[in-house]
This record gives C-alpha cells, structure tokens and sequence, in this order.
C-alpha cells in the first residue's frame, strides 16, 4: 500500500491498496480524515476500498506531480501491458492516463515498481518479463520508451533507483542474485551491457532466496 497526502487538506490521505501478486482484488484507495474519530482519525465510510482498477498486478508507486503540489499514484494492469497514472489534485482521485507500453505482465503479477527522485524515470520488476526501464512525465503521466533491461527467466522482484537516479538495481527472489545497472552509460544499449551482477543473497528459503 502507499499513502498520499490530500494535497488540499492537511488533516486527510489517500491509502492506496493492491493485493498481493495480483488479479481480482485490484487497485483500491480509501480516505483517511484525521479530525474523525474524536481526532485519532478514521476512514471516510463513503471511501472506503474504492474499487480504481478490478483487475490490477500488485505493483503501485507514487510521485509528486511536475507542479510541485498534486500527485501520481501509478499501478498496473494484468494480463496487459497498461500502466494507470492517477491524479491527486483538489478535486480527489481523477481518472487515469492509460499508456500501453512495454512487457505484458500476467500470472502471479508480482514484484515492485519505483519511480526515479526526479520523476522522470520509471522502473519495474516483472517475474517472467524481466526488468523494465521506462520514461514517466511528471507533468501528463504519461510512461513511454520501454527498455527491457534482462530477463533472467524467472524471479524478478525488487526494484529501485539510487538517492541520484543514475544507479538501478535489480533483485531476484528465487536466485537471490543483486543487480546494478549504469543509467548514464550512454545509449540504450550501454545501459543494458552496464549490468553488473553485486551479489548473491545467503538466504535459506525455498524457492526464495531473496526478497524485495
């Protein structure tokens, strides 16, 4: 889950919700005000699992908006290749900017996706595709030019940008292998050959050997 601050009202949030892995349950958002409840705060009844996309994967990152005020809440679709950026403004949750870009992301539907510090970039851990590297603008929502970074065969999960954004890594749960990726390598190309395997995890479960 992720929480947004109600960028017009300090005393409430959005609390964004998928389930785990992914498929029915889907992306839902709910609003927290926090004057109820005598002020210990409480869920606005009338919000409460707001149903946003019926069939989601579990993945869902969040980004200020390019203003500098309002926000995105991006998630995912299943079975496709759809990715759903959702603005937070005065008025609420609005409908998405839908961009059909990329791998297509099916069963299980899990792993993490971030979004670069400077919003400009966004990266995604699919199990089957692989690592995908796209563009976000943080201004229109919209994702574009999909890299795929590499397909492992199976086990993507973590994904996540460095403090600069010029550095991504990549985790596989199943192998439990770490991965680095050189963003300002230069071309597409270089960025892919950039990889740099860090390390192994030590990790004793079965079949997962890492994590997020």
């Amino acid at each position: 889950g992720i929480i947004v601050p109600n960028p017009s009202n300090s005393s409430r949030y959005f609390v964004f919700t998928v389930d785990a892995q992914g498929g029915a349950g889907g992306l839902r958002w709910s609003e927290v005000d926090l004057t109820l409840n005598g002020g210990f705060g409480d869920v606005v009844d009338a919000t409460k699992n707001t149903v946003l996309l019926a069939q989601s994967v579990e993945k869902i990152a969040a980004v200020r908006h390019g203003d500098g005020v309002n926000y995105w809440v991006i998630g995912h679709g299943y079975n496709n290749n759809n990715y759903y950026a959702y603005l937070i403004d005065c008025d609420g949750v609005n409908e998405p900017i839908v961009s059909s870009v990329g791998q297509v992301e099916g069963n299980p539907g899990w792993g993490y996706m971030t979004v670069s510090p400077d919003g400009s970039q966004l990266a995604s851990a699919m199990r089957d595709p692989g690592f995908e590297l796209l563009d976000f603008d943080a201004l229109e929502g919209v994702v574009s030019n999909p890299l795929l970074l590499f397909d492992p065969g199976s086990g993507c999960y973590g994904v996540s940008f460095s403090p600069s954004g010029g550095v991504l890594y990549g985790g596989n749960i199943q192998t439990g292998h770490l991965y680095q990726w050189n963003l300002n390598a230069g071309s597409d190309s270089d960025i892919i050959d950039s990889m740099l395997l860090l390390a192994t995890l030590e990790g004793t479960g079965s079949p997962y050997r890492g994590g997020a």
